[in-house]
């Protein structure tokens, strides 16, 4: 009888043993998938989100700046050396005119 007993036992340990390794597996195995799915998405769409939105702003910003800095600078430099050029000439060119004048037809 005790051997009877005795091979229930083992038996019935044996059943709880192999149950006790299927929960821990499938506990293992959910928290495992459960952490990977989440921490991949959290991190990847974090990472993704921050990039993405860094790289937008520093691009949008830079080439807003340069290109704002370079037609400003641009425009400056047409304006200062049309307006000094264009005033620089007339200038010169009504002395001249007048000097030329004055000596050719008043002297």
């Amino acid at each position: 009888m005790n051997d009877a007993k005795i091979a229930i036992d083992s038996k019935s340990w044996f059943n709880i043993n192999v149950s006790i390794i299927k929960i821990h597996t499938y506990i293992h195995t959910y928290i495992h998938t459960y952490i990977q799915t989440y921490i991949h998405t959290y991190i990847h769409t974090y990472i993704h989100t921050y990039i993405h939105t860094y790289i937008h702003t520093y691009i949008h910003t830079y080439i807003h700046t340069y290109i704002h800095t370079y037609i400003h600078t641009y425009i400056t430099y047409i304006h200062t050396y049309i307006h000094t050029y264009i005033h620089t000439y007339i200038h010169t060119y009504i002395h001249t005119y007048i000097h030329t004048y004055i000596h050719t037809y008043i002297n």
